[in-house]
């Protein structure tokens, strides 16, 4: 970035380039943000305010000009795709339409108190990493019934039903029958018999080892 204070993350592809920006100053940053190679075709659009850029071409080199608000954020693609024209279902136009709706309201003008919203469960895709973050302010985490915010640290006094439980360790092979009699797994199974390889325990395991998260 060419402006002090304001940072980008960068995400090339072969078609196209995305900079996703944050601004730390308190002030709004204008003029020149960005200066990137440039080749015939290129597009550049300001995808936080929804509108197409005109650089500055020099050379093999466009200098991308726009405003992020303080403490505000922004985005730009440089990609060779257009959108197209009329009404349709394009991606890109559909997203600059968007952006363009919302963006014309100030993020200064959002109160800064926090109030974090209600929890609601939603589908990730799937993907080959996810990395999830987070400090330890209201909002973060799980929420249980009794709990008015999601939190990470959880304190309730729970009743709980009379249940049954082997007096003495249970060995793999003597859960293996069980499982062979019952048919038995559980609804979530994450890290379910975790330590068995292809629905089995390891050689050795039958009566020398007990069974571990069943």
């Amino acid at each position: 970035m060419l402006q002090a204070g304001v940072f980008a993350s960068r995400f090339p592809t072969a078609e196209s380039t995305l900079w996703t920006i944050v601004n730390r100053n308190e002030h709004a940053s204008t003029g020149e943000q960005i200066r990137t190679p440039h080749r015939a075709g290129m597009h550049y659009y300001d995808l936080w305010r929804g509108t197409e850029l005109t650089p500055a071409i020099h050379g093999n080199e466009a200098t991308l000009g726009f405003s992020v608000e303080g403490l505000g954020f922004g985005a730009v693609l440089a990609t060779e795709r257009f959108p197209a024209a009329g009404p349709g279902a394009d991606p890109l136009k559909n997203l600059l339409s968007y952006m363009a709706e919302r963006s014309r309201r100030p993020l200064s003008s959002y109160s800064r108190e926090w109030n974090p919203l209600a929890q609601k469960m939603v589908e990730i895709p799937a993907t080959k990493r996810a990395q999830i973050e987070g400090g330890n302010d209201p909002g973060v985490d799980v929420q249980y019934p009794w709990e008015d915010v999601p939190r990470r640290a959880h304190r309730h006094r729970s009743h709980i039903a009379s249940f049954y439980m082997d007096r003495t360790p249970v060995t793999n092979a003597e859960f293996n029958a069980f499982l062979d009699a019952t048919h038995y797994h559980p609804e979530d199974d994450h890290n379910f018999l975790r330590d068995w390889k292809n629905g089995s325990y390891a050689d050795g395991w039958d009566k020398s080892a007990d069974v571990t998260r069943a």
